[in-house]
């Protein structure tokens, strides 16, 4: 959902682009939305604010980075470590930099890609 919101946010993206992506999600997209906006409204209420176009500002960018950052973990770098070291076999040993790299992306997202791995890359 958190790229769903992200695409929706997004200026060269917007909500239409939503509805392509996945249609069913578009009016949670637009609830989410609203929630946010309703709670920065509040918080700037409550501070004795009124909203300007560099608050609005200021909210859009809020939820962008909020909604499109990755959040870092080293768990996330150990299991890319993990599945170039499941590639980078003795056989493999003459692979160029820009293949193991593709090989990595496509064995870190074969989830994604509905695929199964070989018999071959489980030695």
């Amino acid at each position: 959902m958190d790229f769903l919101m992200a695409t929706a946010i997004h200026p060269l993206f917007k909500l239409s682009f939503v509805r392509l992506l996945n249609h069913e999600k578009v009016d949670a997209v637009k609830s989410r939305l609203l929630f946010e906006a309703t709670e920065q409204a509040v918080l700037d209420t409550s501070e004795g604010s009124s909203p300007d176009e560099d608050e609005k500002d200021d909210f859009f960018q809020y939820v962008l980075v909020k909604y499109s950052t990755a959040i870092p973990s080293s768990a996330a770098v150990e299991r890319l470590l993990s599945h170039g070291a499941d590639i980078m076999k003795a056989k493999r040993a003459s692979l160029t930099s820009d293949n193991l790299e593709r090989l990595v992306f496509v064995k870190g997202n074969m989830d994604l890609l509905n695929m199964e791995s070989s018999p071959e890359d489980s030695e």
